[in-house]
């Protein structure tokens, strides 16, 4: 053994104990006793890069390359170490000549993938990053970096599916790191599993509680769950961590606003325009807040200036719509509504007012929810008037029934039933597009409509037994909204607050309740009458019997507005847009009449306005 040959090893002794002073001292020696020692070059190198020497590596490998050109393992160090420089098109290449003298040499595929990749080379280069990393794994299934590597090209062409199943073999195989559980989060949260993304964003601040990014995406999640409070926690946590971080700061005013802590959230969203000066989603959500205060007015220049900053941002132009309805201002509301997501394709054209109706058949078509679309209806009797020789309506299921007895409709088809695609017609029109499109101002708001064919025989059905229950005044009773969406639940109210209404002399109260609500009737303390209906259509029979109709805000409010009956409408603190403000009367409904809470949550004071306007017999 030469002293060379000596010094090498001991030049590999320190290097296994991490001297890499000690390390490069001998494989020097080494290298200054035989200039021609590849190994020892090699080994130089690698200890100085082990130091932090990076040109010195680099040196060391080219010295060691030109002993023998187009040794592999060699090719992959400098590879890696140019990489590491930020040298990127020389990593490149020297990687290309090691896979090129190597290619089943999985780590420098994974190596030669890795650097394309953060070169952000052309979708050529990317893809064939993507082969050379499944070639990679398909050496070495348990190779977890290049599963890694997988998971990260997948995530940064969209591909989340992929994404989260590369991630997934990734930590299975490798000693999962903060990083890792982080972006199988990010992976299984665009791929809507969420509980999934929840625990992979606790294992990654649990590995790292100083991971801010992690404790915001883990309190994003947490909120879309529902956990608002522990959602809140979490975002305090990224904060604490890192307390100029907008994202966090701007995701707490969000948690705080769902938590209806709504000057808390206020301050949020000022202290992220005071620190990020134009940030559209705080405007946006500044906006929120005014109509959450029942402010619409004050909501505009919120909106406006989310619109200023992002011209086509999602939600603003819309929500500035809804601010413009609620305020009066239908001129501009109208036209800003019509931002609103409503996009389907159809054979036939969109109707503009452009387009003549003469002889033509015309599809409006419901969008939204179902009380929407029962005081949309009208605008069917608006396009006849037009001219239209047909007009035909397509509806969810539920509505089906009612709306084929509506009057100036000629056909009723359901949304996806049927198999024979869409109904033919000249034109097609959204009806809630049909305000805009036809200039409906506050003066002109077509009549409620259409006009029910209702059952003669179900009528006399419902009278009889309404007569049933003695003489006085009978009273349709619905407090509840829809309760799958936050809207609904705000909408509605206990079955109990309405128990007022029973102390009324004369009074009987009829259950209209739909859904899950109707389990309160089974603990009521007041007496309320419960009969079936048959649908919707049953239903407008009943109320076209009823002396009166009290109903919170949902379908039944617009339904018993149309068949004419006497409705008072029972509103929430920052009620929709369609019911305007401070106003006790309603466009959309003569002679309907509004009761408004005066305070958040306060449906105890709205009921004895309810009983005093009972007893006094007001209508």
């Amino acid at each position: 053994m030469t002293l060379s040959d000596s010094l090498n090893r001991q030049g590999l002794a320190a290097a296994a104990r991490q001297d890499w002073e000690e390390a490069i001292r001998c494989f020097a020696g080494a290298v200054e006793l035989a200039p021609d020692a590849r190994a020892a070059l090699a080994n130089l190198g690698l200890a100085q890069a082990r130091s932090g020497r990076l040109d010195e590596a680099a040196a060391s490998y080219r010295d060691a390359l030109r002993l023998e050109p187009g040794h592999a393992a060699t090719l992959a160090k400098l590879g890696r170490l140019l990489g590491r420089m930020g040298r990127g098109p020389e990593a490149i290449e020297a990687l290309e000549q090691a896979a090129s003298a190597a290619p089943n040499d999985a780590d420098t595929l994974n190596a030669l993938a890795a650097e394309l990749a953060a070169g952000h080379c052309s979708p050529a280069g990317l893809a064939r990053a993507r082969t050379l990393l499944e070639r990679a794994v398909e050496l070495d299934p348990s190779f977890g970096e290049a599963w890694s590597n997988l998971g990260l090209l997948a995530a940064g062409g969209g591909r989340w599916s992929e994404a989260a199943r590369a991630y997934e073999r990734a930590l299975a195989l490798e000693a999962p790191t903060a990083a890792l559980y982080y972006q199988s989060g990010v992976a299984r949260s665009r791929i809507g599993e969420r509980s999934q993304a929840i625990g992979c964003y606790r294992r990654a601040v649990e590995l790292d509680p100083a991971f801010a990014q992690a404790w915001n995406n883990l309190a994003h999640e947490l909120a879309a769950e529902g956990d608002r409070e522990a959602a809140l926690a979490a975002v305090h946590r990224a904060l604490a961590e890192r307390p100029d971080y907008l994202d966090a700061r701007y995701n707490l005013g969000v948690t705080l606003q769902s938590l209806e802590r709504f000057e808390e959230a206020h301050t949020a969203y000022q202290l992220v325009l005071a620190a990020g000066g134009e940030h559209a989603d705080a405007f946006n959500n500044l906006g929120g807040l005014c109509l959450s205060a029942g402010e619409p007015t004050l909501a505009v220049p919120h909106y406006e200036k989310a619109l200023a900053v992002q011209p086509a941002h999602p939600e603003a132009r819309w929500n500035l719509g809804l601010a413009q309805l609620a305020s009066g201002d239908w001129e501009a509301g109208w036209r800003n509504y019509e931002a609103r997501p409503c996009r389907r394709e159809f054979a036939a054209p969109r109707w503009r007012p452009t387009d003549s109706l003469a002889g033509r058949t015309v599809l409006g078509w419901c969008e939204q929810g179902l009380g929407d679309s029962v005081q949309f209806l009208r605008y069917a009797g608006v396009l006849r008037s037009l001219g239209a020789a047909r007009v035909l309506v397509e509806c969810p299921r539920p509505l089906a029934g009612l709306f084929a007895l509506a009057e100036g409709i000629d056909e009723v088809h359901v949304r996806g039933e049927g198999g024979a695609g869409e109904p033919a017609a000249d034109f097609q029109v959204p009806l809630m597009s049909l305000p805009a499109l036809t200039g409906t101002r506050l003066a002109t708001v077509p009549a409620p409509g259409p006009v029910y064919r209702l059952s003669e025989a179900r009528r006399m059905d419902w009278r009889q037994r309404l007569a049933g229950l003695g003489p006085g005044r009978k009273i349709g009773i619905v407090w509840g909204g829809n309760p799958a969406n936050r809207a609904g639940q705000g909408r509605s109210m206990p079955l109990a607050a309405l128990g007022r209404l029973a102390e009324v002399p004369g009074v009987h109260l009829v259950s209209l309740q739909h859904g899950p609500q109707c389990a309160e009737l089974d603990a009521a303390t007041c007496p309320v009458v419960r009969w079936e209906q048959a649908g919707l259509d049953d239903t407008a029979a009943l109320v076209a019997e009823l002396d009166l109709v009290v109903t919170v805000d949902t379908l039944m409010a617009h339904l018993a507005g149309t068949v004419a009956r006497q409705t008072w409408v029972l509103l929430p603190f920052a009620a929709d847009w369609r019911w305007m403000t401070g106003r006790a009367d309603s466009p959309w409904y003569p002679g309907m009449r509004l009761f408004r809470q005066r305070r958040r949550g306060d449906w105890a004071a709205v009921a004895e306005d309810l009983a005093g306007a009972l007893a006094a017999g007001a209508g």
